[in-house]
Order: structure tokens, then C-alpha cells, then sequence
């Protein structure tokens, strides 16, 4: 973000930049990015995302995937493989996710053994889901998602929002909750899971993360749970945690992104006891 200088309001086709913060993006050779479409085979529906490629390497082959789920659930956004629904169940956009990453696969996009998926707020929901129903993610990053809807209806702060995503109070569509639910579900996870959460979140609760962080240890897949002190749901209130949250996913992404490792070769004994902390 840049700050510009105009006299009226007919000078901004043509406003001159009066800062130069971001001038370093201007020197770097940046991803580039494409429209791209599939369709769910089951119901046919064409649906749009964006791809972005590793600098130097647009339109490559055989490439590692990061799906990025977005959150809302109403939201798109042109700076991410995005994919966008209403009101739809977590297992109907699993089945697109998926869908998506067997098309990329059949085009010769991306390595069939180098896929991740990540997500924050309803992204970090759907992944949590997405990880209970499939095995071929090496590598996943969940931040602030739900993984038992009964306990989050309770404890966030629109409720209205889960009781009509979920068809119903939790006494009225009680299967939804607990069929939906990934806390029913997370003996099935065999994916290394990165975790982050708020302090202070109260859309979606801090505890939903420590769940799913329990469970994951208890099961002994590699796990790993930052709590940020004091932030929110969108983490505003310190910048500098970016630098914190960012490289230490990336991190995760390098150190279990390669499916020709097993959990065991790649976990240190001294990650196995508890991966929780929080930052100081």
C-alpha cells in the first residue's frame, strides 16, 4: 500500500505515488497468475479459480500444489486458488476441491506427489474435513477451523451464521453436526497437520484449534499449534506475527510436502511428546 497525491478527483488515472514502502516488489519478479476452470463430475458444475506459479516457472509442468481454501464462507479473491460457495454442505466442496486437483493432475500441472492444502476461518474448517476424507495431502495447515460444530455454536459469536449453514440448532439437525463435524472423524487423518489460532478469537474459538491439536497428538501424527497472544479471529492487532506465522508454515510445507518420506523419517523424537506453544 502505497500513499498517492492528487489535486482533484479527475487526476487519479494519473495520481504519482508520494511513498515508496512496497518498492521492493517492484524489483522482484513476481508469480504469475491464470484463470482455471473444472467441473465436478457428479453434478457438472463448472467452477472458476486462479493459479498461481512460482516465479520463472508460469505454465511449467509437474509442479508441488498448495490448495488454499478461502474463508467467509461467501468470499473470493484474486490472489489465491480460490473456490467459492453458498451454503453448501463440507462435503459437497470437499468433492470440488478434489475435483480440481484430479483435473490439475490430468493436465500434467501438478505433481501427484507433492500436494498440500491450507486454509484459515471456514478454509481452516473445510481443511480439517478435507484431511478426514482423503490421504493424498502430505501436508496440511489449518488455521482457526472448526472441528466440532456443536461446541463452536456455543462458544462464537454469530451463532446464526452456523445454525443456518448446518440446516438447524443443534438439537434440530443434530446428524449435521456430528456427521459434518471432523472431531467425529479425525482417526482417519494420516496428514501432518499445522496448526494456527487467536488468543483471543472469539468467531472461532480458540479451543476448536487445541481439539483438533489433542486429537492429532493422542493419534501420533506429526502436529504442530501456535496461539498468538491477544489477537482476534484476522489476527489485526500485530503485524510483526507474520513474520512468525508465514515462515514457520512454510517450514512445515518444506518438511512434509515430500510423500516419498514417511511420518517416522521425517518427525524427531523430540516433536512426538506436545507440539503446542504459545508465542511470548
Amino acid at each position: 500500500m502505497e500513499v498517492y497525491f492528487i489535486n482533484n478527483i479527475n487526476q487519479l488515472k494519473s495520481a504519482q505515488a508520494i511513498t515508496k514502502e512496497n518498492d521492493l516488489f517492484t524489483r522482484r519478479n513476481l508469480p504469475q497468475t491464470k484463470l482455471y476452470n473444472w467441473r465436478n463430475e457428479d453434478d457438472h458444475r463448472v467452477i472458476e479459480g486462479i493459479l498461481h506459479y512460482p516465479p520463472n516457472m508460469f505454465e511449467s509442468k509437474n509442479l508441488s500444489l498448495l490448495v488454499l481454501i478461502h474463508g467467509g464462507p461467501y468470499l473470493a479473491s484474486l490472489n489465491r486458488l480460490e473456490l467459492v460457495w453458498y451454503n453448501w454442505a463440507s462435503l459437497a466442496a470437499s468433492e470440488d476441491i478434489l475435483c480440481a486437483v484430479d483435473r490439475l493432475i490430468k493436465d500434467g500441472i501438478v505433481d501427484p506427489h507433492r500436494l498440500a492444502v491450507g486454509g484459515y476461518s471456514y478454509g481452516g474448517f473445510l481443511t480439517n474435513w478435507l484431511i478426514t476424507q482423503t490421504r493424498r495431502f502430505n501436508a496440511a495447515m489449518s488455521g482457526a477451523g472448526v472441528v466440532d460444530y456443536a461446541s463452536a455454536w456455543g462458544m462464537m459469536d454469530i451463532p446464526i451464521l452456523l445454525s443456518y449453514l448446518a440446516g438447524g440448532f443443534p438439537w434440530e439437525a443434530p446428524n449435521i453436526y456430528q456427521n459434518e463435524a471432523p472431531i467425529y472423524q479425525l482417526d482417519r487423518i494420516h496428514t501432518p497437520t499445522h496448526i494456527i489460532t487467536g488468543e483471543n478469537d472469539n468467531r472461532v474459538p480458540t479451543s476448536q484449534s487445541y481439539i483438533l491439536e489433542r486429537g492429532l497428538h493422542y493419534l501420533g501424527i506429526p502436529v504442530k499449534l501456535i496461539s498468538f497472544p491477544k489477537e482476534g479471529h484476522s489476527m489485526p492487532g500485530n503485524p510483526w506475527y507474520g513474520k512468525v506465522k508465514v515462515p514457520e508454515e512454510l517450514k512445515w510445507l518444506l518438511k512434509y510436502g515430500n510423500q516419498s518420506l514417511n511420518n517416522n523419517e521425517l518427525s524427531s523424537n523430540s516433536e512426538r511428546p506436545k507440539f503446542a506453544y504459545t508465542l511470548q
